[in-house]
């Protein structure tokens, strides 16, 4: 079976390589590299979303934090869900008009060249360590499809696949690899759900009654639905989404489409990392790893594994992109194709060396949205609310993402959740007073 796990793999990953390489010959400048042309149907932009979204936070981590406290995780995709469809609501397609390429690009439209700055070193720091993470996973994947351990030597080799062909075939490659990448995605959660209940006595009753190994804090609650949450409803993955799409009714629509399908597979993981918290209380496995090891058929435990790395590989790709087009255009002020490619190199390669010194998915993730959430999520939506009818204050504007964010920074060093929350409070706050004193 291991021959068969790695001939699988092999196909896997040449499949996407070659799909890079092609592309590479079908990109002509910077527009096609960064948002694949601005042509993409709504079908496409919708199961970029969806792929992009489902992550190693999506899949493993959300199952293990099901484990630690019950259906209160489905918070951390339930949040992003709803926060999708009130971005489709209020920003879509402002964002789309704006025919932008980064979420800084936007911030440079609404609040100057200060709020660009500030915001794009904040994605780019901030975002790297979101690379990170899904590399630590992905060797973790690698090595259970092989039956090895997790080695720096697959860390190494599946991160560089995924580093190649971005760096080749940028976001055309990446959004049609996404809609493979989801189907394998589907079909890995329904057959976890399926193995998972087949030949078991568990009833409704005992899943919903299921409340983890401790109880939850209600600041950890108001973090998973405000700092987590806000990622989605600003974020400069999903915004690069919208910038691929043909027209702004389009972004509007598979936004909408994609916030009610994300609130689905945010249930379906928290069922999984139930499921296995009660059917085995004192496994010390990832929920997923755990049912591809003991409760599956070798076969489905490979398309598991491949629907796991899918997940992974989705959004580490689109990250990389981002970081990029950050960097380029609203860093370097540029344009450049062969630039975009080098530096969609080198921060991959950057986020694998980080990979390789920290381990911890989930602290690397609720890191990176401590800082990002508290400085940039208000203040960049009440900036674009009101940029047409009364603008902002700049400076005070300006407070309010600095403070947000380093409160955000006290939070992630500190380990005090509250922290970021504050930061939060404040950037609102700041946000509306920039608005009010311009109004003045």
């Amino acid at each position: 079976m291991i021959i068969l796990s790695i001939t699988f793999l092999s196909i896997y990953l040449v499949f996407f390589s070659i799909i890079g390489i092609i592309d590479f010959y079908r990109i002509k400048n910077f527009d096609d590299y960064i948002v694949a042309g601005r042509k993409q149907k709504e079908s496409f932009v919708t199961m970029s979303i969806l792929a992009t979204i489902i992550g190693a936070s999506a899949t493993m981590g959300i199952a293990s934090l099901a484990v630690q406290y019950g259906f209160v995780a489905f918070l951390w995709l339930g949040s992003g869900g709803i926060a999708l469809v009130l971005q489709s609501i209020f920003l879509s397609k402002k964002v789309r008009s704006f025919n932008a390429y980064t979420l800084p690009g936007i911030a440079d439209i609404v609040a100057g060249k200060e709020g660009k700055i500030i915001i794009a070193l904040v994605i780019v720091i901030s975002w790297t360590g979101i690379i990170a993470a899904q590399f630590v996973a992905l060797s973790t994947i690698v090595a259970l499809l092989i039956d090895k351990q997790a080695t720096t030597i697959l860390l190494i080799i599946c991160s560089l696949v995924v580093i190649f062909y971005t760096t080749f075939g940028g976001q055309i490659t990446v959004i049609r690899t996404d809609s493979i990448q989801l189907l394998f995605i589907i079909l890995a959660i329904g057959i976890a759900i399926f193995a998972a209940i087949k030949g078991t006595s568990i009833t409704a009753e005992n899943i919903f009654e299921y409340k983890g190994l401790k109880n939850i804090s209600f600041v950890k609650i108001l973090h998973l639905i405000f700092i987590v949450g806000g990622a989605y409803f600003v974020g400069p993955d999903i915004f690069s989404r919208n910038f691929t799409a043909k027209s702004e009714l389009i972004a509007k629509k598979a936004t909408f489409k994609a916030g009610l399908a994300i609130l689905g597979f945010g249930f379906a993981i928290t069922l999984v990392g139930i499921l296995i918290a009660i059917l085995a209380p004192q496994a010390t496995d990832n929920p997923f790893i755990y049912i591809i090891k003991n409760m599956t058929t070798p076969l489905f435990g490979i398309i598991i594994s491949l629907g796991l790395l899918s997940a992974i590989v989705s959004s580490a790709d689109t990250c990389m992109l981002t970081v990029s087009a950050i960097i380029e255009k609203d860093i370097f002020g540029k344009s450049r194709l062969y630039a975009a490619r080098l530096i969609v190199a080198i921060v991959g390669l950057f986020s694998l060396m980080l990979a390789l010194f920290k381990k911890d998915i989930l602290s690397l993730l609720t890191g990176t949205y401590s800082i990002f959430s508290p400085g940039v999520v208000f203040p960049v939506f009440i900036a674009i609310m009101a940029k047409e009818k009364y603008g902002i204050n700049k400076n005070v504007w300006l407070c309010a993402v600095i403070t947000g964010g380093t409160l955000g920074l006290i939070s992630n060093i500190t380990g005090k959740e509250y922290f970021s929350l504050s930061g939060m409070a404040f950037s609102i706050i700041l946000s509306l007073l920039s608005v009010f004193w311009k109004k003045k």
